[in-house]
């Protein structure tokens, strides 16, 4: 018996000019990207013959989606471009201050329950995060004594800058942050001063009573006035006496230097795309006011409620007139001009 050796492919073959013809047409069809139709001269061709298993590099799967039923051949349509997205990480001046009024501009117009129960939660974790910082870096007498450097590099680390970095990527609303970004879209028009003062009452209120709440579950939780929390109520103690022994006027320096850095943590932290580039970010500038000894005005709403509780010959009176009036007023003006003032100034486009 003889046996015919069957053809490669599927054992039907075209002449050279039809095969000339379906590459014309499919090369034209594709580089198109789908917007023209491939020749009725290929598609015949294609009708009368089986597909290949790959014929230009295209799978017969593929050939025979194309192929209409009447006769007629479609282009395959290309698959959908990946939206462009946001730029979030590398932003340059002017990008940031852009995402910084985009932000003020949501903040502005937000409803002010939403406000305040944001701000609630964001004094809450401030002043937890307060709360560590004297149960670690002020609970360490034998390194205070003998390394003093080390021991305010601790204080410096654990605490605040955890409560910040917590904040910011949580969407808690705090006060100080809130000073450049709504002031922001105030200078660019987005919203009213109406809208700013409001943003700015409300979240300052919110914090205040978040740092209360917390203050609050301590006492509830049987942790004040024991020695759990011994060696933080003493170094709170000693806070409080330097924290209300300035003048007004060096209060307000503090302050003003202080917001400086915690602004540009803010703004940082808007041109980075994940949560530890984020966190780097907020932790360098904050380490900085706190190793230096700047003011900040939230983080003061419970250093200073927590020494009158556990004991100080101080009064509210000399907590609310020779620190935290002053110091916000610092803080408002760190926000307001030294950052997103200057921002605007040298990098609005």
């Amino acid at each position: 018996m003889v046996h015919r050796q069957r053809p490669k492919g599927t054992g039907l073959r075209f002449d050279k000019k039809e095969q000339g013809k379906m590459v014309l047409g499919f090369v034209s069809g594709f580089a198109l990207g789908g917007a023209a139709a491939v020749k009725p001269t290929v598609a015949k061709s294609m009708q009368a013959v089986a597909v290949p298993r790959r014929a230009f590099g295209v799978s017969r799967v593929r050939m025979n989606a194309a192929v209409a039923t009447n006769g007629t051949a479609t282009a395959i349509p290309a698959a959908p471009a990946a939206p462009a997205g946001p730029k979030l990480y590398n932003l340059s001046a002017p990008e940031l201050f852009k995402a910084a009024v985009a932000a003020g501009t949501k903040k502005g117009k937000a409803p002010t329950w939403k406000l305040l129960v944001l701000s609630m939660w964001a004094g809450f974790l401030i002043a937890m995060a307060a709360m560590m910082s004297l149960q670690v870096g002020k609970s360490i007498p034998g390194i205070t004594a003998s390394d003093p450097g080390l021991a305010k590099i601790i204080f410096s680390v654990f605490g605040l800058p955890m409560g910040l970095t917590m904040v910011s990527c949580t969407g808690a609303e705090l006060f100080t942050g809130n000073t450049a970004t709504c002031s922001a879209a105030l200078y660019k028009g987005k919203i009213t001063m109406g809208d700013m003062l409001r943003n700015w009452v409300t979240t300052y209120s919110g914090n205040f009573l978040g740092c209360m709440a917390f203050l609050g579950a301590m006492i509830l939780s049987g942790m004040m006035g024991t020695p759990a929390t011994a060696l933080a109520s003493q170094s709170a103690l000693k806070m409080i006496v330097e924290k209300t022994s300035m003048t007004f006027g060096q209060a307000v320096v503090r302050g003003i230097m202080c917001n400086w850095l915690v602004c540009m943590a803010v703004w940082l932290q808007m041109g980075c795309h994940d949560f530890v580039n984020k966190m780097c970010a907020i932790i360098l500038a904050n380490i900085t006011f706190i190793l230096i000894g700047f003011e900040h005005s939230v983080a003061n709403m419970f250093y200073l409620p927590f020494a009158l509780m556990s004991g100080s010959d101080l009064t509210w009176t000399d907590f609310f007139m020779k620190n935290l009036i002053p110091v916000t007023i610092g803080n408002i003006i760190g926000g307001t001009c030294l950052v997103s003032g200057l921002y605007y100034v040298c990098h609005d486009e």
